[in-house]
């Protein structure tokens, strides 16, 4: 069984109530800091100026789809178009053995584009090889224009992961066991940060208080504690 967890967005909430709007997608394996958070944290490293703002724009235009086998809310839509099926199949985002094989790790792009004959009808078949990272890759290249919406997922007990990326404010957010745990600046964000600084502190904090702590970084340095207090497994943001 892999690592689970979830990838996805956030942003400051439009209506001026405070708070945060969090958008993310599923992801079955490699979850934890050194398997996810570290792509998370690579790509995020490279992006250029003009590339985080070109990411804004594009995740801001995305449209969030529901699985064709759950249950579709308000402007959703269960099940892909002909279109989308031959333009996602075509890129080789489909799958039909969830092994992620299809993608060349070291480049950040799949290695052999293989489209798969008949295609996929649902969204999660279809886009099952952007899974570990690699849908931030297409995103910025401008080919993804539609992402799973599974937001309710970070607070599953199976969840074990969760990371969301707040391009406007310029934060990584972390989460484990359905808590958010962690907020680092991108300006304080390193190559080492997931492997050799997050998950050793995440994987040996307790289990179950009844509040969630936060490090507040500012130049590189944790400089102070917050904590929040939880409510029925959520951080209050």
């Amino acid at each position: 069984m892999g690592t689970r967890g979830i990838l996805g967005f956030r942003k400051k909430n439009p209506t001026g109530r405070g708070g945060y709007i969090r958008k993310g997608a599923y992801n079955h394996f490699d979850s934890f800091p050194g398997g996810l958070g570290h792509r998370i944290a690579a790509f995020v490293l490279n992006l250029t100026p003009e590339g985080r703002q070109a990411m804004i724009e594009q995740v801001e235009a995305l449209t969030w789809v529901t699985d064709g086998t759950r249950s579709v809310g308000p402007g959703s839509k269960p099940r892909p178009s002909d279109a989308e099926i031959e333009k996602y199949n075509a890129l080789g985002y489909a799958s039909d053995d969830f092994s992620g094989k299809a993608w060349d790790w070291a480049h950040g792009k799949i290695g052999k584009v293989v489209p798969l004959n008949p295609p996929p009808t649902c969204w999660y078949a279809l886009l099952r090889n952007l899974q570990n990272g690699f849908l931030l890759f297409e995103i910025h290249k401008g080919d993804l224009t539609h992402i799973i919406d599974d937001s309710s997922w970070r607070f599953n007990k199976r969840c074990e992961w969760g990371y969301f990326i707040d391009l406007e404010e310029g934060e990584l957010e972390t989460w484990k066991d359905g808590k958010r745990a962690d907020v680092v600046k991108f300006d304080d964000l390193t190559e080492s940060y997931m492997i050799e600084e997050l998950e050793p502190r995440l994987r040996g904090s307790e289990a179950g208080k009844g509040n969630a702590t936060l490090n507040v970084i500012v130049g590189g340095q944790v400089v102070g504690l917050l904590r929040i207090e939880t409510r029925a497994g959520e951080c209050q943001p």
